[in-house]
């Protein structure tokens, strides 16, 4: 799938223009925008160093609005939580409790009712605790992410239930919602078990969970000045490549070691890696140059990507992240597979699959870097199901939200007839 409108810096960039955020209202009304913006301003309150308040009106049909500075690295969700604010802000209690009727009664608003719920703040959680429980799964599974996110103490109990279940969609919601958690020894102790699930999602989803806890069980190290290497703590080896907000290599099981004998010949990295059965090292060749590493993970990324430097006594032969990954793949996949090796195109993928329930008759292919091509489907009998949105019955004197804007689509439509307005 090729978007040309995006694309990805590997190196960073800076925004040279600022891109304005506007809400325009359906039907112009003076008093409307006027409510719209206070009801804003008391879910975002100026950050420290603001001089002007989140949302401003310009007129009848038109409201300004600046990111805070909190929200400046997750304008997504900013944005979600804007969409979803609720006008009525000093009936927080009732609208949560309404909210709640309705995803009862059309289990399908769950993923709305999680961000409504998330809007309104810690007011909500007298509602969502009473669903925490609740017998429709999406209804409770929405509760849990809008606990989960408002930090309530009570979701851990049924967070380490799903850990333990036997469904995998369960064991991975609870990965995901742990990292959303305060740090808890209970919770580290969860992920750690999660770390080593068969399924590499779940996997993945209790690595990044870890990570966004600060568990001292992964280990971040710079060999090369151009990406990061992770080392995560397990008994079962995995390698995964990822480009989010810096490139990445994470390893997991470190000192795995590679099976011998071994020999990979990988022409387009020049990269020659050879041992007999029985031998300590691994001798690496690279443009003439011969290495001796460990038979670890751990030596092995080390080898590739250090730059050699004689005046600390370090050898290695400096590979970018590119060239780093390929090596690591065809190692990987050429000498030992028992190592599985996951890109983040693969995961995004795999999750897309499952969205789309893939029937192996009606099949797409889809091209991915590291595998040979799999195959899924958008079913068109289902496709949009999940973003069908049945409108919450409106408060006395709110009117009822609009549905939401197509799945592709990138603008902001914000509730109570708002659209944004570029400038």
């Amino acid at each position: 799938l090729i978007d040309l409108t995006r694309a990805r810096i590997i190196g960073g960039g800076e925004a040279t223009k600022r891109v304005p955020l506007r809400l325009r209202l359906a039907s112009p009304s003076h008093a409307r925008s006027r409510m719209i913006a206070s009801a804003v301003n008391a879910r975002f309150p100026q950050d420290p160093g603001m001089r002007d308040d989140v949302a401003r009106g310009e007129s009848d049909e038109m409201i300004s609005i600046v990111v805070p500075p909190r929200w400046s690295q997750d304008t997504t969700t900013f944005a979600q939580l804007l969409r979803h604010t609720t006008i009525q802000q000093a009936r927080q209690e009732a609208s949560a409790a309404l909210v709640a009727r309705e995803v009862q009664r059309n289990p399908r608003m769950a993923l709305d009712a999680a961000w409504r719920w998330r809007a309104m703040g810690p007011k909500a959680l007298a509602t969502t605790r009473g669903l925490y429980d609740a017998a429709e799964r999406r209804v409770r599974e929405a509760a849990l992410k809008a606990g989960a996110w408002l930090d309530d103490p009570l979701v851990l109990p049924h967070l380490e239930a799903f850990a333990e279940s036997d469904d995998p969609e369960l064991r991975r919601l609870s990965a995901v919602l742990m990292a959303e958690l305060p740090w808890d020894p209970r919770l580290e102790f969860a992920l750690t078990k999660l770390v080593d699930d068969d399924e590499l999602d779940i996997r993945l989803a209790a690595y990044e969970a870890l990570v966004d806890l600060g568990s001292s069980t992964v280990r971040r190290v710079r060999f090369h000045p151009e990406f990061e290497v992770d080392l995560v703590d397990s008994s079962q080896p995995l390698v995964y490549v990822t480009q989010t907000l810096i490139p990445r290599v994470v390893v997991f099981a470190p000192q795995h070691e590679l099976s011998r004998p071994l020999f990979a010949d990988l022409t387009t990295q020049n990269i020659m890696a050879v041992a007999e059965d029985g031998d300590d090292l691994v001798r690496l060749r690279h443009d003439g140059q011969v290495l001796g590493s460990a038979p670890t993970l751990l030596a092995l990324v080390q080898s590739l990507a250090t730059p050699e430097d004689s005046s600390l006594g370090r050898k290695g032969f400096g590979l970018d992240y590119a060239a780093t990954v390929g090596a690591l793949y065809g190692i990987c996949r050429t000498v030992d597979r028992g190592i599985p090796f996951r890109a983040q195109q693969d995961r995004m993928l795999a999750t897309l699959a499952r969205r789309f329930e893939v029937r192996p008759d009606q099949t797409q292919t889809i091209r991915q870097d590291f595998d040979e091509d799999i195959t899924f489907t958008v079913d068109s009998s289902t496709e949009g199901t999940d973003q069908e949105r049945a409108d919450f019955e409106p408060l006395p004197g709110e009117p009822a939200l609009p549905s939401p804007p197509p799945a592709e689509s990138t603008e902001i439509q914000p509730p109570n007839q708002l659209a944004p307005q570029p400038e």
